[in-house]
């Protein structure tokens, strides 16, 4: 709880030796905290202390918002005192210092003589510690394990040191600058910082712990891994545990709005926080609270105050100076009736701090109390660490004292919730009605009742990764499918150009079998000289000008020369100079070779006759003329062109010439109707 005094003007180091009469371990010292579940919110976290020469055990509140510590007494007879059950503390054997002290909290009155006793805490014993033995306690909600406050803010904060000035011995320094500014060092804990757990109600799974000069193992495994920073100073030094609030962020259904800070209530140039383990709730400046459940269209009810539906979870963050934000559970922002339904409203535990009424809670413009702080791991620490978390000896911390009397504390905070964890938490209690445990099952993601089934977050992902998906499928099958069309294509041109080469294979044979020559076929250069010679010597060709060419004898006989050489052959066997290319090795008759394709004998006579495109490369046409039906077939653009062409002047169609014009291998070209007309 917030308290506030004037600082003394004066350093809080330099203990005499007596004051540690001895220690528990020379590396410091984890004690265990107990929780009150009777208490307001189930916010009160004690820890035990032993007074007096007769060891007198008593439970105390950690408060890290006040810095004296005082206890209920056997003279105390209000109300709040007759709530500890004769439990009280005994100051007979004490020493009186002749001071009086008061002092006002948030809710809540104290005040009682001041006086020296011995002080136990955690096995190390201090001498003559100053103390306030409470004769009247108000507005305090005391019971029997509840009975003081032990006070860990920064020791300006300590109202005590300002009622016995330090030129008195014994005076009355705070216990944080007993315990770790005594001389000689090796009666102080091993490093000079307090550290805080506290565990949420129904789990296990963070234990509620004050550490003194030691991090508890298994909850910091890494002590780099915490991040710390310097306070918030005052004109006259540090006072609390105080923070500058960078940015403080609402998650609703996966978006993320930003509340607006506003200006801060102190007048300091950024909004900060105190964090206080001894404030039930968490108190916020109305701009803040007012943004926080604006971001879920809440307003404040009649009374101020904030409601919410018990099955709607805040998520939000914090972010302290340039640390990384921290989540808040939502189990600890709202807090239920004894007896609700999923219908019922439960009450915020974020509240405006003018409802409160008073001062003490405009040191800041946030109270980061209970809820904020079972969220945390809180380091307390009277000197800085290194990068990696750790703190210098005693010895050196001693001797950088005689030179610089004034501390250089640091806040260090170390982020103990798993946003994903906590939501998974907060519907398996406030949804499925089921008790907390230490850890979420797979059914918590299934709520029985009306509710979010899963996170508007966890929601988007799955749909990003669902969508992604369906292209990586859709994209493969397009693929699969261009890659068989690709296939069936190469298979189809490799069968087409094997049916090219099977054909063009036929038809040389079909050429070559007119041959009657067992020797190897002339080269083209060859059969290009012969046609060349026959040509020169004016010789007939394949085909000749008339009927008597079919007469002619053979180059065997006697007189075969003249017309009859175009069937000429050399002593060899060898085809003559006057040879044409297509007559190579030819010894039949033409009447043979028009049978052999198909044309019956004369129809050059009658002009129905081609053998335009026989036994040329060319074959994407028809041959025309009076081919039989199996000698139909198709040849090239270049054959078709050679059988038959039409223009402008009329079709063309090939025959034989039938007087001496000139020729082309044989060929003449003459217009198809001149054809028709020519008897």
């Amino acid at each position: 709880m917030i308290s506030v005094a004037a600082p003394p003007q004066r350093p809080w180091k330099g203990k005499a030796p007596e004051r540690i009469a001895r220690r528990q371990a020379s590396d410091g010292v984890v004690l265990a905290l107990e929780m009150l579940t009777g208490s307001m919110y189930q916010s009160v976290y004690t820890v035990p202390v032993a007074f007096g020469t007769n060891q007198q055990n008593l439970s105390l509140q950690v408060d890290t918002g006040s810095a004296d510590l005082w206890v209920a007494s056997t003279s105390c007879s209000s109300g709040s005192c007759s709530q500890t059950n004769g439990r009280l503390y005994d100051p007979t054997a004490s020493r009186s210092t002749s001071q009086t002290f008061t002092i006002n909290y948030a809710e809540g009155e104290v005040s009682g003589p001041i006086v020296w006793d011995t002080v136990n805490l955690g096995g190390y014993v201090i001498n003559n510690q100053a103390l306030a033995a409470a004769a009247s306690v108000t507005a305090e909600p005391l019971e029997q394990d509840f009975v003081g406050i032990l006070g860990l803010a920064l020791p300006l904060d300590s109202v005590i040191s300002q009622r016995i000035t330090p030129d008195i011995y014994p005076d009355g320094a705070a216990l944080s600058s007993n315990l770790f500014g005594v001389v000689p060092t090796s009666t102080a804990p091993g490093a000079p910082f307090f550290s805080l757990a506290l565990e949420r109600p129904g789990s296990t799974a963070i234990p509620s712990v004050l550490g003194i000069g030691r991090h508890p193992d298994g909850l910091v495994d890494d002590p780099g891994k915490i991040n710390y920073a310097p306070l918030v100073q005052y004109s006259s030094g540090d006072v609390f545990w105080q923070a500058v609030i960078s940015a403080i962020t609402v998650w609703v259904d996966g978006k993320e709005m930003a509340v607006r800070l506003g200006n801060s209530v102190t007048g300091a140039f950024a909004p900060s926080a105190v964090l206080d383990s001894g404030t039930p709730v968490i108190l916020a400046s109305a701009a803040i609270a007012n943004g926080i459940y604006g971001a879920l269209g809440i307003t404040p009810a009649s009374d101020g105050q904030y409601y919410m539906p018990c099955t709607t979870p805040l998520n939000m963050t914090i972010t302290l100076d340039d640390r990384p934000p921290i989540a808040l559970h939502p189990l600890d922002l709202s807090y239920p009736p004894p007896s609700y339904s999923s219908t019922d409203l439960c009450t915020g535990l974020i509240q405006n701090s003018a409802l409160i009424g008073s001062s003490e809670v405009n040191v800041a413009d946030m109270i980061l109390g209970v809820p904020f702080l079972r969220s945390t791991y809180m380091v307390m620490a009277y000197e800085p660490p290194d990068i990696q978390g750790r703190f210098p000896s005693n010895s050196t911390a001693a001797a950088a004292a005689a030179v610089d009397p004034q501390t250089s504390p640091r806040l260090g905070l170390l982020n103990l919730t798993n946003p994903t964890v906590a939501l998974a938490e907060f519907n398996r209690v406030r949804v499925l009605g089921q008790p907390l445990g230490n850890a979420p099952t797979a059914q918590d993601t299934v709520p029985a009742r009306p509710g979010p089934r899963i996170s508007p977050a966890l929601a988007v992902v799955i749909g990003v990764l669902g969508f992604l998906a369906l292209c990586a499928v859709l994209f493969a099958a397009r693929w699969a499918a261009t890659r068989r069309r690709a296939r069936a294509w190469v298979r189809r041109r490799a069968v087409a150009e094997d049916a090219d080469a099977k054909d063009a294979a036929g038809l040389a044979y079909a050429l070559a079998r007119r041959s009657e020559h067992d020797g190897p076929f002339p080269s083209e250069d060859t059969l290009r000289g012969s046609y060349a010679s026959s040509k020169h010597r004016g010789a007939g060709s394949y085909g000749g000008e008339s009927a008597a060419d079919e007469e002619a004898p053979d180059s065997d006989s006697p007189g075969g020369e003249g017309e009859a050489a175009r069937h000429m052959r050399t002593a060899s066997g060898e085809p003559g100079a006057g040879v044409p290319l297509l007559a190579y090795a030819h010894r039949r008759s033409v009447s043979a070779d028009v049978t052999e394709f198909g044309l019956r004998v004369g129809a050059w006579e009658e002009g129905t006759g081609s053998l335009a495109g026989v036994g040329t490369r060319a074959r994407g046409g028809r041959v025309s003329g009076s081919l039989s039906p199996e000698r139909e077939r198709s040849v090239s653009s270049r054959a078709r062109r050679a059988s038959v062409v039409s223009g402008d002047e009329g079709s063309w169609r090939v025959r034989p010439p039938r007087s001496p014009r000139p020729r082309h291998g044989g060929v003449a070209f003459v217009p198809l109707q001149q054809a028709q007309e020519e008897p």
